[in-house]
């Protein structure tokens, strides 16, 4: 019975490490870390960056770079398994190093287990392929030294700095260290003063129902109690010493020091973001663990506080001046005390913090999980209860076992294993790697295209794109990226954002003339409302023209371009370069319509036949302008190419035929149906409008349907 228990824990740590490793949290920082990295390998660290015009040849403080360059030659190495593998290995040292923390505060293998699960929990729907990663493992290796017992001796401060000298080059979040040394300091000298007297050392009798010897013995604890008034002197110099060094061996001196509070404080980019804000200022999503869900955290929080609340009534209950077992030093729990409350602290304020603070309470919570365990069992002298009712107890832990086991494959399989499916409708075919790259998907084929027709130059590009085009075509340079506050100020930060969504804030000719200042050469957009937008205002304008078009990005250039000009008057693309026919068609189709404010027949015919292959939804609306023209009625002809389209999505998706996936033709279909029902409200009957109108609204409840089976993000 104690094994079957223990293998269903073991199992479950086993499920919840698969659940990080494997999570799809948005990931923006991927490829400008993979750049950074690549930057690293070719001597450019600390130069002048090279990566935007508006930097003005200014050193980027990258932070991460030590993480990045991991990544990067993971990448160079073992390709998109690369990265991932570094992500496991970190998550797997992480885990190890809780696991081990719990066992010195004398928790059991079960306890700790179940508190490991818990965390990881907590932390899987943040961990992603980033610099962060690093962070939170030198977090929790810091801590074993923090709160190691006085017997470790000078290797307690030893161990911080050199912890703290390598977590100075690999993440930002160094500072959470500096402050952790600063905490432990401040202990040290209310020791010092005698505000805490540590219980003596015990003759070993263990409490009762202890199956699992503790990590830290009498005789040890007996040595951790040993007040040493060098130890204040120790800790003063390890911050001294850490922060000076931090100045030394980074490549950015004393800037890097600087770079994390300058993040926080109030820029454009802190006051705007969603991991700056605060935890409790976005609503619970609908389902366990997706990007923004913070209720596995909130459950470990609870546990956390309800324990403590519990073993302190305990105590007073008991009239016990320590609360706490024998066998831990007090000093010692109150500096894993006064961990937990800083993360509380930080996580509430900066929502990102989540990542950091989830591992590092779990030690915390698993000694208060063992210590009022241990009370429950005296208090109900379980001690001197008769076997049968020992064996009723080993029963009921089983019995809790296999259901957190059985939760957890619940939440393995709905959360990681139906995203991944091959048979998934809402995703193109793609290998594993390439899904674990935990990224939004985008391909290489928009930088591709400009790298092989030799466009180089200025790109003012989208948030989420300009780094993968960055990193595909090197020889561009973009206006901003993900590097955000950390490399731009809030002028352009501001500029970038009002240019992007100009549009919507009816300002075209304020977005041209930025364009025109920073002598832009293309504009390269992700295909989705909010940001395409921005492109058919300028197509609209007829100075920039519409060179490539797929479904996830649009590529404009400037139609007095000296390369591109004699093209965009012609019409053909024939000259360039294109990853498909259908991508080149489309290109053109989009070029003719605005430019010119038609497409010839023959276009026409092959935009209809490349949407049996790749049907898009905005294609379907280009097709409708340049076959009605701008007559206010569908003509008979486009009405009846737009109902025989959507009859032939519909059986398509009926019969699993797709090629593209589920969700191209779904939302072709719901574009479909919406022009038809407009149509019919504003030139047919009632009746016939009705009929499309219902017909959009089960295409539009299929994809919700869809979206929740599949777990689609």
């Amino acid at each position: 019975m104690k094994f079957l228990t223990r293998l269903s824990m073991l199992i479950s740590v086993v499920i919840s490490f698969l659940l990080a490793a494997g999570s799809r949290s948005k990931n923006g920082d991927l490829f400008m870390g993979l750049c950074s990295g690549r930057d690293t390998l070719n001597g450019l660290l600390a130069y002048p960056d090279t990566w935007s015009y508006l930097t003005d040849g200014q050193v980027w403080i990258d932070q991460s770079w030590l993480s990045h360059l991991v990544y990067y030659l993971s990448y160079l190495g073992l390709g998109e398994w690369g990265p991932v593998l570094v992500k496991a290995v970190v998550l797997a040292v992480c885990m190890g190093v809780a696991y081990y923390r719990c066992r010195a505060l004398g928790a059991s293998v079960n306890i700790a287990l179940f508190a490991l699960v818990l965390g990881t929990l907590s932390l899987a729907p943040f961990y992603s392929i980033r610099g962060e990663g690093f962070g939170v493992m030198y977090l929790l290796i810091l801590t074993i030294f923090l709160t190691a017992p006085a017997a470790w001796g000078r290797w307690r401060q030893i161990g911080c700095f050199l912890v703290l000298a390598v977590w100075a080059n690999s993440h930002g979040s160094f500072v959470l260290g500096m402050a952790l040394i600063a905490m432990r300091l401040g202990v040290e000298l209310f020791v010092r003063i005698g505000f805490f007297n540590p219980p003596p050392a015990t003759d070993g009798t263990r409490p009762h129902l202890r199956t699992d010897e503790p990590v830290t013995t009498p005789e040890r604890h007996a040595l951790s109690t040993a007040r040493n008034p060098a130890d204040v002197l120790g800790w003063t110099l390890t911050l001294i010493a850490s922060a000076a060094t931090i100045a030394v061996i980074t490549p950015y001196g004393i800037d890097n020091l600087l770079m994390p509070f300058h993040q926080v404080q109030g820029s454009f980019l802190a006051l705007h973001s969603k991991e700056w804000d605060l935890l409790l200022s976005f609503p619970f999503e609908t389902r366990l663990l997706r990007w923004w869900d913070a209720r596995p955290f909130y459950a470990l929080l609870l546990l956390t506080g309800f324990l403590l609340v519990y073993v302190v009534i305990e105590a007073r209950l008991r009239s016990a001046v320590n609360p706490f077992p024998t066998w831990v030093n007090e000093v010692q729990i109150l500096v894993e005390f006064l961990i937990v409350m800083l993360m509380v602290v930080l996580v509430f304020r900066f929502r990102r913090v989540i990542l950091f603070a989830s591992l590092s309470m779990v030690p915390f919570c698993a000694f208060l999980m063992h210590t009022a365990l241990n009370t429950a069992m005296d208090r109900m002298r379980i001690s001197i209860v008769t076997q049968k009712r020992r064996i009723l107890l080993k029963s009921i832990q089983l019995a809790g076992a296999l259901l957190g086991l059985a939760f957890m494959c619940s939440i393995f399989y709905t959360v990681t294993v139906i995203p991944y499916l091959p048979g998934n409708p809402l995703y193109e075919e793609a290998p594993l790697r390439s899904k674990l790259m935990s990224f939004d998907g985008y391909r290489s084929d928009v930088a591709d295209f400009m790298r092989r027709n030799g466009l180089n130059g200025r790109v003012f590009a989208s948030w989420n794109i300009a780094d993968v085009a960055l990193f595909y075509h090197p020889k561009i340079q973009i206006f901003v990226d993900y590097r955000d506050q950390s490399a731009y100020t809030d002028e352009a930060m501001m500029t970038f954002f009002s240019t992007l969504y100009a549009p919507q804030r009816k300002d075209l000719q304020g977005a041209k003339k930025t364009l025109d200042q920073y002598r832009v050469a293309y504009v390269l957009l992700e295909n989705k409302p909010a940001d395409s937008a921005l492109g058919f205002a300028l197509m609209l304008s007829k100075e920039w023209a519409c060179i490539y078009k797929d479904d996830q990005a649009l590529l404009l250039a400037r139609s007095t371009s000296s390369k591109l000009g004699p093209m965009i008057t012609s019409g053909s693309l024939e000259l360039l370069w294109y990853p498909s026919d259908i991508v080149r068609t489309i290109s053109e189709g989009f070029l003719w319509l605005f430019m010119k404010d038609d497409i010839p027949a023959e276009l026409l015919s092959r935009l209809k036949a490349a949407m049996k292959v790749r049907p898009d939804p905005i294609v379907y609306q280009l097709i409708t302008r340049g076959i009605n023209g701008s007559a206010h009625c569908l003509n008979p002809v486009i009405k009846a190419f737009l109902i025989a389209e959507e009859t032939r999505l519909s059986n398509a998706f009926l019969h699993h035929t797709s090629s593209c996936g589920a969700s191209k033709e779904l939302d072709s279909r719901i574009k479909i149906l919406t022009l038809l029902f407009e149509n019919e409200a504003k030139c047919g009957s009632p009746a016939s409008a009705k009929t499309f109108e219902v017909r959009r609204d089960q295409a539009y409840m299929e994809r919700k349907r869809l979206s929740e089976e599949y777990r689609s993000n």
